[in-house]
């Protein structure tokens, strides 16, 4: 179909972040695509006979049915450990 998969852009994703960003930078955006892309897709899968939710064509050609639940759902599986990991940073403080 000359396609690519979800994991040539999950792989893409990772390695231009780690090449373009600082180690924990990077670190923290890895691991929220590492449990916000299989969450959406668990709620997605649960949630796609809710069709008021789907984006049938995509937007500008990206997203091709997906859903809004699943974006919802793997969003808030994040906010609990960015929550835990920002609350835990320890920031420089410029002079």
């Amino acid at each position: 179909d000359g396609k690519f998969t979800g994991s040539f852009y999950y792989f893409l994703g990772v390695t231009v972040t780690a090449a373009l960003y600082p180690t924990s930078c990077a670190t923290l955006g890895i691991c929220q695509l590492a449990i916000a892309d299989p969450t959406a897709s668990f709620f997605g899968r649960a949630t796609r006979h809710v069709y008021w939710s789907r984006i049938e064509n995509g937007l500008g050609g990206l997203g091709r049915n997906k859903g809004l639940l699943g974006f919802i759902g793997g969003a808030l599986a994040c906010v609990p450990m960015n929550y835990r990991l920002l609350s835990k940073a320890q920031f420089a403080v410029l002079p």
